[in-house]
């Protein structure tokens, strides 16, 4: 594959840079990141009221759009340690 620099958006947002100029920072950043939403996901227990299935279609737009619903978030007690 060939790249071509002077057709590189310079704009693009890359959070932890590329190449040569990588972040030194950014395992350490994408660890920290990976570790809090896991044990976000462990700590608590997501689910829509009534148990009721998220919604399988999108409102159309400009962009897909989900449907609006609501979540209950609940502490879990069926895990020990924490």
């Amino acid at each position: 594959m060939e790249h071509n620099r002077s057709k590189a958006d310079r704009t693009a947002y890359i959070p932890f840079g590329t190449s040569i100029r990588i972040c030194q920072g950014h395992r350490m950043g994408r660890m920290a990141t990976w570790t809090a939403a896991t044990r976000i996901v462990n700590t608590f227990r997501f689910q829509t009221e009534d148990d009721q299935p998220l919604p399988e279609r999108e409102m159309f737009g400009l962009t897909l759009t989900p449907k609006p619903y609501s979540l209950l978030i609940t502490r879990r007690t069926d895990i020990t340690g924490w």
